[in-house]
């Protein structure tokens, strides 16, 4: 080998090291905090996967051969971890006779072999929520403990589920919005009761998540309510939750179409709930076409005081009623900014009903499920 070709080598793996160091550094961390034995299967996977060609390296430029055989045995490792982890990955498809399942309409499909796929969503929540106080100027590491708690609670007590673990994740969708500026519409999870609501069929909340996307732990957080009260629960996705963006609006109209035409839904009840930044996709439904909905739930929710002061808004919501349930001590979403949003729709003679939590947080859906499902039922029986 000559010494350019040297050369080039070494720069060719100063910058396989130097671009793809992330790479196992990350793997690093999950494979110390994974919860799930398919998450930590990945972990190594890519660790080895990111050894292999280094160790090649290593065996042309000190000349022991032996080195190959190694990063031989790494690479085989590392697609063997792989291809077991993808078969321990969900297919997607529901149970028979599940009450949960996750819909594809139009050209989306299920991606099993993507990396939310392959790493369970729990342990891709638990990696995250420790790079948070270092992203968010307002997480902490004494919150981002906390909120870790809170959702390890939910997933850990969900993976008990066949019916929910069968679902997969759709955690693709945030990813592609994040890196890639796209937000396909047309997935939704659902979960209809086995308690039949109004003639045979139950109402509707349809829910909108809300930042970084369409968590599966929400959807077992409102089943719950669901069995208690009635209620089928529908889901939308829509990337990282900016509904306020370009398709936000059609993919919630897209989703309650699909409950108007479902065999098993009271299309004519439909309610539409919004979470943090779900929101926005519920002040421009309204505004859009509120008189197609039965009210509206705004959940520790973003309320833009230059929408809901349209004339559109404000005829959608004649003779709907809106509950809003907030932290009083939301740092996100100030319970400061929303209070007067609520002062100004009353002072409009809209029907609204909202209910501010002392010593709570942005995270109230999670802190104080018990709770919001109670007032949630409360108002609902109050029609």
């Amino acid at each position: 080998m000559n010494k350019l070709t040297k050369y080039m080598l070494r720069i060719a793996v100063f910058l396989y090291v130097a671009l793809g160091l992330p790479v196992p550094i990350l793997a690093v961390l999950l494979l110390a905090q994974a919860e799930t034995a398919q998450g930590r299967m990945c972990a190594l996977s890519a660790i080895l996967l990111f050894l292999a060609p280094v160790l090649c390296w290593c065996a042309v430029s000190i000349k022991r051969r032996k080195l190959y055989a190694v990063a031989a045995a790494l690479l085989v490792s590392s697609l063997a971890m792989l291809v077991a982890s993808y078969v321990m990955t969900p297919d997607g498809k529901a149970l028979t006779g599940s009450n949960a399942d996750s819909v594809f309409t139009g050209e989306m499909s299920y991606r099993r072999a993507s990396l939310a796929n392959l790493v369970p969503e729990i342990d891709q929540l638990k990696l995250g929520s420790y790079a948070v106080p270092w992203m968010d100027p307002l997480i902490d590491k004494a919150r981002a403990i906390r909120i870790r708690r809170l959702f390890m609670a939910v997933y850990r007590e969900m993976q008990q589920s066949d019916e929910f673990n069968k679902l997969g994740s759709v955690m693709n969708h945030v990813y592609r919005d994040l890196f890639l500026d796209s937000r396909p519409a047309g997935h939704l999870y659902q979960y209809i009761p086995t308690t039949k609501g109004n003639g045979g069929k139950p109402p509707v909340i349809l829910f909108l998540h809300g930042s970084l996307g369409n968590f599966k732990g929400y959807l077992w957080t409102w089943k719950r309510f669901a069995d208690e009260n009635g209620y089928a629960i529908v889901a939308p996705s829509f990337g990282a939750g900016n509904w306020y963006r370009e398709g936000g609006v059609e993919a919630i109209e897209m989703a309650r179409q699909y409950c108007l035409h479902h065999p098993r839904m009271d299309g004519s009840k439909i309610y539409l709930a919004g979470l943090s930044n779900g929101g926005t996709g519920v002040t421009r439904a309204v505004a859009t076409n509120g008189a197609a909905y039965a009210g509206f739930i705004l959940i520790s929710a973003v309320i833009e005081p230059e929408v809901i002061s349209t004339p559109q808004f404000l005829d959608g919501c004649k003779g709907r009623r809106v509950l809003v349930l907030h932290g009083a001590d939301d740092e996100r979403i100030p319970a400061k900014h929303v209070e007067p949003s609520v002062d100004y729709l009353l002072h409009q003679g809209v029907d609204v009903k909202a209910m501010f939590y002392p010593d709570e947080d942005h995270f109230l859906l999670f802190s104080k499920p018990d709770l919001i499902r109670s007032e949630i039922a409360s108002w609902l029986a109050h029609e």
